[in-house]
This record gives C-alpha cells, sequence and structure tokens, in this order.
C-alpha cells in the first residue's frame, strides 16, 4: 500500500498478479469507504488517492 504515496498510485492489475486475489477482496471494510469518503480514488485500473486524502495519508494507510 505504500504505492499510494507515489502519484501514479497502484495497478489493480499488478496488485493480483502480485498477491493472486484482487485489492476489493483483500480490503473489503477499508476500500470502498475511503473511496466514498473521497480519500482515494478509483479509476482506470488504478489506486490513486485524492487531493483530499494526501494531507491524511498516513491515517488513510493505517485502515489497511
Amino acid at each position: 500500500m505504500l504505492a499510494l504515496r507515489m502519484f501514479d498510485g497502484i495497478s489493480l492489475e499488478e496488485f493480483e498478479g502480485r498477491f493472486g486475489r484482487s485489492i476489493h477482496d483483500a480490503f473489503p471494510g477499508a476500500l470502498p469507504e475511503l473511496v466514498a469518503d473521497n480519500f482515494l480514488n478509483l479509476e482506470g485500473g488504478r489506486l490513486t488517492v485524492t487531493q483530499k486524502g494526501l494531507p491524511l495519508l498516513d491515517s488513510v494507510l493505517e485502515r489497511f
């Protein structure tokens, strides 16, 4: 999840290839909540941090 510190974020395909399960399956509680609260963005096959989530990134990462 440290890749969220990079502006490119996390490739969903690379995550699944590396860990053998989708990011949705790996984090079924935290991921939808953080996306719904606009701390993370799930778009174009990537998970990225939003402008709202960037200053709170340490707290966001604790959810994982």
